[in-house]
């Protein structure tokens, strides 16, 4: 069984560099500790956990021993293969400083197994990172760039195969030879903000097994909205379940385009499924974790300007810029508030449970305000999510605030899902939040831990988690991937 402890290390990581920590924790005359000695780069061997930087990021607790730690130290041992093909063809696409150096790390390495740091955020959440690239969880650029260490035969007439063809056509990828040859010709035409680059590795992969009959490329997997479907577990919400493909339903459920849809914009764009996802993301997340229209409107104003971004609703409006905007021309702040507010109010009335699963978590928040400095519980798993409520943090931390406390506890379901998936999956394997990766051969093998991993985060919660669900568990849909 893991322990979570403070230890002298512990806490020295969580300071280091951070005054607003040490003055909080130490007082005015205490020194911000030296940061420990590291090597965040990427290497060769693997370092081995809490080496490079604490287990728990941005925690003053560690873990001791048991299967969380374990977790960690075998996804650290997860080497991936930089692709030579996938640095060649990108290194001809450099347009800047910046990009030749995160480029350049990947060039000194191509052809070569490397290793990432493997931490924990406090809610348990898993990061491989190490410094700008070689990881899959740095950029698409540097994600197209790993693959498995060695190549796999691939049988074209088999499900897997198959089930890779549906992954790429499902992204409007190349399914075909000739297909493959003209996406990445079209590709190199464009401007590096414009490049597809895991679509393009997708090509080469193609042009690999037709020509080979081996690839070692990483097929990725991600789950449709995962935070909304370990919402619809947690609540017994069989719609929201089904939207979300949580469990078994007549056909493919797509929460974007039903908000679209209900929001009355689908129809008036007329978006496709695939572009629903984009338009109305970041409606989504944001308003399906608390946020309200204003401050969804400034995300998505902040993401067109051709400035610094604004920080606040006032300075956006005020500042009378106007940017381009779906089916508006020029769009003002004040604009965009309008069109978020009947997508947002679309998604929160659709599905009630969202509202519900809001006050439970916000009402456990303020017991554990109330009753000390600590935001915390246990995950099914053992996880001890634990968020210190500093004095200089609270709120002006989105993660020291009630409104979230919400997103907070579901991240933590995510994270206990992807743990039992580390731990149970046998073969290549690689994570980025909700997004699962492994060689295209392994691909249903690996769903299928995915959903066996749902299943075991919520057959039953323990003692005390601030959601109690009064439902049984919901059968397991398909969850990730097409």
């Amino acid at each position: 069984m893991s322990k979570f402890v403070q230890t002298e290390e512990s806490l020295r990581w969580f300071l280091a560099l951070n005054e607003g920590r040490t003055k909080d924790l130490l007082g005015d005359d205490g020194c911000i500790p030296a940061m420990p000695d590291n090597d965040r780069s990427l290497s060769r061997e693997p370092k081995g956990v809490g080496v490079n930087r604490g287990l728990i990021s941005h925690s003053p607790y560690t873990i001791l021993g048991g299967h969380l730690v374990e977790s960690l130290d075998k996804i650290s041992n997860q080497g991936f293969r930089v692709s030579q093909t996938m640095v060649q063809w990108i290194l001809k696409m450099v347009e800047n400083e910046d990009q030749a150096r995160m480029i350049g790390t990947l060039t000194v390495h191509q052809s070569q197994v490397v290793f990432s740091d493997a931490f924990y955020d406090w809610r348990g959440r898993v990061y491989t990172i190490s410094g700008e690239s070689g990881s899959l969880q740095t950029s698409k650029a540097s994600r197209a760039c790993m693959e498995a260490p060695e190549a796999v035969t691939i049988n074209v007439t088999s499900k897997e195969w198959k089930y890779a063809l549906r992954c790429f056509a499902h992204e409007g990828w190349a399914t075909t030879a000739g297909e493959a040859k003209a996406f990445v010709a079209a590709e190199e035409a464009k401007s590096w903000s414009e490049i597809d680059f895991m679509g393009v590795r997708a090509a080469l992969c193609v042009l690999e097994v037709m020509g080979t009959g081996k690839t070692a490329y990483l097929l990725e997997q991600d789950a449709t909205c995962s935070g909304f479907q370990h919402m619809a577990f947690a609540s017994g919400d069989q719609d929201l379940a089904e939207i979300t493909n949580a469990t078994i339903n007549s056909g493919r459920g797509d929460l974007y385009m039903e908000v679209a849809r209900v929001g009355g914009i689908a129809e008036s764009l007329s978006i496709t499924p695939k572009e629903a996802r984009k338009v109305s993301k970041t409606v989504v997340m944001l308003s399906g974790y608390g946020a309200g229209a204003p401050s969804i409107a400034l995300s998505y104003f902040n993401d067109r300007v051709d400035c610094a971004p604004f920080e606040t609703s006032e300075d956006a409006r005020e500042s009378g810029l106007t940017v381009s905007f779906y089916g508006m021309g020029d769009a003002t702040y004040d604009d965009i508030v309008a069109w978020v507010k009947p997508l947002a109010k679309a998604l929160v009335e659709r599905f009630p449970c969202i509202r519900r699963l809001k006050q439970a978590c916000s009402a456990y928040f303020d017991e554990c305000a109330e009753a000390g400095n600590e935001f915390r519980w246990t995950t099914p798993d053992g996880f001890e999510a634990i968020r210190v409520m500093l004095p200089h943090e609270v709120d002006t931390s989105d993660e020291c605030t009630v409104h979230g406390a919400l997103p907070n506890i579901i991240h933590s379901l995510d994270g206990t899902t992807v743990r039992y998936t580390i731990r149970n999956f046998e073969g290549v394997i690689g994570v980025v939040h909700d997004a699962f990766f492994t060689t295209i051969t392994a691909s249903l093998r690996l769903r299928k831990c995915v959903q066996d991993a749902y299943v075991a985060t919520h057959r039953s919660y323990p003692d005390g988690f601030p959601i109690e669900r009064k439902s049984p568990m919901m059968p397991v849909g398909m969850c990730i991937g097409v």
